[in-house]
């Protein structure tokens, strides 16, 4: 093992002047300049192990990567603070006028973030990773999902035989219903439909095209396609996998400069785990173009498809995934990976902050300011963590609030599709 560090200077430096005027005169009319600076050190460092024959190795398709740490700073943005303004007390007669202008670099703009990783959640920017590199790695032997095809054929050939039947019945209803109103003194009488018969059909006619239509057009997609790469495809030899998590904190302070204006700081840190999977595929174990083998992998029939489509023919199982990631566990655990050639995992934590500068008065009530001000800084630091042969372990499980809207839509929609029934 090896360390190799880089270290550098940042540097602050700003410049305050200040002119003060009474009225009548006095002794402590002037003007004053000074003129600050401040520094701070900043390394960055690498570990890890070389590797010499790294070409060869990479040539006969091995794995060339190594362990490595690292840390990294990276200034992004560095702006001058440029502001100025004048306090006024008093009258035109009794009284005093202070003009401060702050110019330069502010010290406080080249605070470092902190080492520190509390509040993100690593297990969920992994399980993102790992999904991704999971359903990517699928997509190389599989392109349509034929037992669920199957499963759910009863009811698609019910939906294709009558479609929005409930809707449909409901709107004929209702204009037989106006054919038969009868106008009494000038209003109209007769039986109008519910609010509640409303509210059902359309949650009913919502979930024939979540559940019903749309996954229907998609079958018959994939089919086509799984079709079109049975004799002819091009396959991937890297796949790239990505999952992300984050947390953000913020807080400010403030500075005072002279006698009669503060510097006022507001930040912001956004901390992030970044997780990545590299895989290289090596497809001398699997099926032939054109074979019975590769028809059947395409179309989703083949061994290991079998316990994810029972789960997802299991009624109410997508509703399990709305607040947890189970079906992405068991696809995981049944994904055939003898494709795999080498793993390679890469975590990298970042902390980015960011943080803006403004001239704000620092007076008695009874004066007056006019203040303006531009002045920002970007500051990011990364430690990263790559491990070499690492392998594709199952997701952690793990449960959570839905995030999509969507998914809201879509339960909104059984409820009121199911209100009749449960109040009834």
């Amino acid at each position: 093992m090896s360390t190799k560090t880089s270290s550098r200077t940042v540097y602050a430096k700003w410049t305050v002047f200040e002119s003060v005027h009474t009225r009548p005169p006095s002794g402590s009319d002037g003007n004053h300049s000074n003129t600050y600076t401040s520094a701070v050190d900043v390394t960055d460092s690498r570990t890890g192990v070389s590797n010499p024959k790294w070409r060869a190795q990479i040539k006969s398709g091995a794995n060339a990567t190594t362990n490595m740490t690292g840390t990294r700073f990276r200034v992004l943005a560095l702006s001058p603070l440029s502001a100025g303004g004048t306090v006024e007390n008093g009258d035109s007669t009794n009284g005093s006028t202070a003009i401060t202008e702050v110019n330069g670099i502010f010290q406080a703009s080249i605070t470092l973030p902190s080492p520190g990783y509390v509040g993100v959640d690593p297990v969920a920017s992994d399980n993102q990773a790992l999904s991704q590199a999971f359903d990517r790695l699928r997509q190389q032997s599989r392109h349509a999902q034929g037992l669920v095809f199957l499963g759910e054929l009863r009811e698609t050939l019910k939906f294709l035989k009558s479609p929005f039947k409930g809707a449909r019945e409901m709107i004929e209803g209702y204009f037989k219903q106006l054919s038969k109103m009868k106008t009494v003194g000038g209003r109209s009488r007769g039986r109008k439909a519910s609010r509640r018969t409303i509210v059902q059909e359309a949650g009913n006619t919502w979930l024939e095209v979540a559940f019903g239509l749309k996954p229907l057009i998609n079958d018959v997609k994939d089919i086509a396609e799984a079709a079109a790469r049975f004799q002819h495809d091009s396959r991937r030899t890297v796949i790239v996998s990505n999952g992300s998590s984050q947390k953000g904190f913020d807080g400010g302070g403030s500075t005072t400069i002279g006698n009669y204006v503060q510097v006022v700081q507001h930040w912001h840190e956004l901390v992030e785990c970044q997780t990545r999977y590299k895989c290289a595929l090596d497809y001398r174990s699997s099926a032939e173009f054109g074979s019975m083998e590769r028809l059947q992998s395409l179309s989703g029939f083949a061994l290991e498809d079998f316990v994810p489509a029972v789960y997802e023919l299991i009624p109410w199982s997508f509703l399990v995934d709305y607040f947890s990631n189970l079906g992405q566990v068991i696809e995981g655990g049944c994904t055939n990976t003898s494709n795999v050639a080498w793993t390679n995992k890469t975590v990298r934590m970042v902390r980015t902050r960011t943080s803006s500068y403004s001239l704000g008065a620092n007076v008695s009530p009874g004066y007056t300011a006019t203040l303006d001000s531009n002045g920002d800084a970007v500051i990011q630091r990364s430690d990263i963590t790559r491990t070499a042969g690492s392998n594709l372990s199952v997701p952690t499980l793990t449960v959570s609030l839905p995030g999509s809207p969507m998914k809201y839509a879509n339960m909104f929609a059984l409820w009121a599709a199911s209100e009749r029934k449960i109040l009834s």
